[in-house]
């Protein structure tokens, strides 16, 4: 079998990336219903209620195409072919959200100057907290974060005095320059992690078919029992896969003497991690024999590490051999 074709790790990576943005729509979700309960608290007392309830009304609007977006997106059948326009999609209902915030520098504007802090810090707060939900996407983050933060500075600066604009102006250029420093960090780290996760996956789904592929059977033994094994042992001893992995090693084996004798060779020969091959008889389902030739090596370095075993059925080797 081509891997190639069933198995693609940059298109897994877009999924997965796509999958971790939209993760974090719940818990961002009610961060912003939070702030909303806030703004409207802190509002109510010096801006116009009906301008108010229509930004209470825009914002709720926003939160629910969010949570319209998040659930399409749980009920669908991600591919990479639309990894993009998915992210498209998130990115758009964060501009909305971010509209929504940036407003706020708007006819909302408190006059007091307590009001006006609480308006820059809020937005800054959110424009930061963009950074992390948005991590893994640049275009959701610019297009969030600039529609929210961008008024806010930009109605600091001109309430400032005439004296003291070019120094806010500057000051908020730092900290939009700090914002974006933060989300490129953050990126870079949700990015290495991502793609690390993808690599790891990758990898133990090649060795995962090696492991079905091998003609012999492969047992995992700790403390006596079968943990793993792949379909080929279960082939060879007319068993399922669900019933090797729950039968001891002894119900395998026509004896007890020679489950014994594997596990003293286990206790001796394997201390320093050489290998062991021998001949022994064992039984199938149907209670027929037959002679296996068992090759043991213990897994790491560990003296209670786990054993692997690989058994081949001797006569059907020599039949086919023969023929």
């Amino acid at each position: 079998m081509n891997m190639a074709t069933v198995h693609d790790p940059a298109g897994d990576f877009h999924i997965k990336r796509i999958n971790n943005l939209f993760a974090n729509t719940p818990s961002s979700m009610v961060s912003i219903a939070i702030g909303i309960v806030l703004v409207a608290l802190i509002l109510s007392v010096s801006s116009s209620a009906s301008l108010l309830k229509l930004w209470v009304t825009f914002m709720l609007s926003a939160l629910a195409l969010r949570g319209g977006m998040w659930f399409m997106h749980r009920s669908a059948s991600n591919n990479p072919q639309s990894a993009r326009w998915w992210e498209f999609g998130y990115a758009m209902t964060m501009f909305f959200t971010g509209i929504g915030w940036g407003s706020l520098s708007g006819p909302l504007y408190p006059d007091s100057p307590s009001g006006q802090v609480f308006i820059l810090v809020l937005t800054m707060v959110v424009g930061f907290s963009g950074a992390i939900y948005s991590s893994v996407s640049r275009l959701s983050f610019f297009m969030f974060t600039m529609p929210c933060v961008l008024p806010s500075m930009l109605r600091f600066v001109w309430t400032l005095d005439p004296a003291v604009q070019l120094s806010g102006a500057l000051a908020s250029a730092g900290g939009i320059l700090v914002l974006i420093n933060v989300h490129e960090t953050l990126h870079r780290l949700a990015i290495r992690h991502l793609r690390h996760e993808v690599e790891v996956e990758t990898l133990l789904m090649e060795q995962e078919m090696i492991f079905q592929s091998v003609s012999a059977g492969i047992a995992v033994v700790r403390d006596g029992k079968t943990i793993k094994c792949n379909t080929r042992l279960g082939e060879i001893l007319g068993r399922s896969l669900k019933d090797v992995q729950v039968m001891p090693l002894s119900a395998m084996f026509t004896s007890a003497e020679d489950v014994q004798t594997i596990l003293a060779a286990t206790a001796n020969t394997l201390k320093g991690g050489e290998p062991i091959h021998a001949l022994y008889r064992m039984r199938r389902a149907d209670g027929s024999e037959f002679v296996a030739e068992l090759s043991g090596r213990r897994m790491g370095n560990e003296r209670g590490g786990d054993m692997i075993w690989l058994i081949s059925d001797v006569g059907r080797r020599d039949r086919r051999a023969d023929d």
